[in-house]
């Protein structure tokens, strides 16, 4: 099978340079895994519209992104596993991939939306996506409510597909977090809540975030890029109670849940 960007270049030099883009876009998303394992917030900016910047990086704008205000910048360095071109028409389209953070055990999906101007593509937006289970794992599925977790299937292997689904009126995230073997639930919630996060190392592990989840888009599925090793772990929200930027953290209505591997 011809590969992407060859098939592109056989394109290319039959005369019509649009024939190049899925590999023009290609090479600009993974121009910016890039510039994030390299922390190089510039060479980011410059793969990327004001709106690219705004979505991926919380609202942040160019000149803060240039300057390296961005703190999370780079703190969780991406690795592709799979990247799906969709050219829409001319000068659009969306790039969809499978990508781990960090340590590498949750595969997250984004649909990457793309322009392209002046010749260039860029990256124009942000949007979690979701992705088939993997053949042959168990599924799980996880309920957001409003407030709490829903769980049905096993976790208990470290490594299950999990259908997240929001059915709450507000939107919800899963972050995963590993906790010392012995701890409750309720002891788990209140040591986190006590914590800031320069504390967390001290027994309290973000292990990875897993998804978020709108109204408009209440399903995702994330996959398990490896077995999470044996321990204690909880499911947590942290956005704020009411949809707005000052509210509570989920986690103090009791929106946690917790499971063991092995």
């Amino acid at each position: 099978m011809v590969g992407l960007a060859a098939f592109a270049g056989l394109l290319i030099g039959c005369g019509d340079d649009r024939d190049g883009d899925p590999a023009a876009m290609e090479k600009t998303m993974r121009g910016l895994a890039a510039a994030e394992n390299a922390g190089d917030p510039s060479a980011a900016a410059a793969l990327m519209t004001d709106a690219g910047i705004a979505g991926f990086y919380e609202g942040a704008s160019r000149a803060d992104l240039e300057a390296g205000n961005y703190e999370a910048f780079g703190e969780d360095p991406p690795t592709i596993q799979k990247l799906t071109v969709d050219k829409e028409d001319a000068d659009s389209g969306v790039v969809t991939v499978e990508v781990t953070l960090g340590d590498g055990y949750v595969m997250q999906t984004v649909d990457v939306p793309m322009v392209k101007q002046d010749g260039v593509w860029l990256i124009d937006g942000f949007g979690f996506g979701t992705a088939a289970p993997i053949a042959g794992r168990p599924v799980a599925s996880i309920d957001a409510v409003d407030y709490g977790y829903v769980v049905q299937g096993d976790l208990t292997s470290g490594q299950a597909s999990i259908e997240f689904t929001n059915k709450g009126t507000e939107a919800h995230e899963m972050l995963l977090v590993q906790v010392p073997d012995g701890i409750d639930v309720n002891d788990a919630k209140d040591a986190i809540l006590a914590m800031n996060p320069e504390q967390m190392d001290e027994g309290y592990q973000f292990v990875d975030f897993l998804a978020y989840a709108e109204l408009d888009a209440p399903t995702q599925t994330v996959n398990f890029a490896k077995p999470l090793p044996k321990g204690h772990y909880a499911v947590v929200c942290f956005l704020p109670v009411g949809g707005g930027e000052d509210g509570p953290p989920h986690l103090m209505e009791g929106m946690i849940t917790d499971f063991t591997v092995g």
